[in-house]
């Protein structure tokens, strides 16, 4: 089974505007992940919740994804997408 892993830029960060941030997108939520959504994701040491957008969604096998990978946040959430 592969792992996804999206790249995000998060709205409102204190660090430099091009940087970008990487998380696992949960099983469930793999398949609905495509670059260009809006997303929540958690941020910092803290946790809170920030708004962003996908810019890249890549899928491991999971050696490749555990020598890349060690150490990121779990959880991307897609919200919904608003008419």
């Amino acid at each position: 089974m592969k792992r996804t892993v999206a790249t995000v830029a998060v709205d409102n960060t204190f660090f430099s505007f091009d940087t970008d941030y990487s998380y696992l997108v949960p099983e469930e939520l793999a398949d609905k992940a495509q670059a260009g959504c809006a997303v929540s994701v958690p941020f910092g040491r803290g946790d809170t919740l920030r708004e962003g957008f996908l810019k890249s969604v890549t899928r491991f096998y999971p050696k490749k994804w555990l020598a890349l990978h060690c150490g990121l946040k779990s959880a991307v959430f897609v919200l919904p997408t608003t008419a």
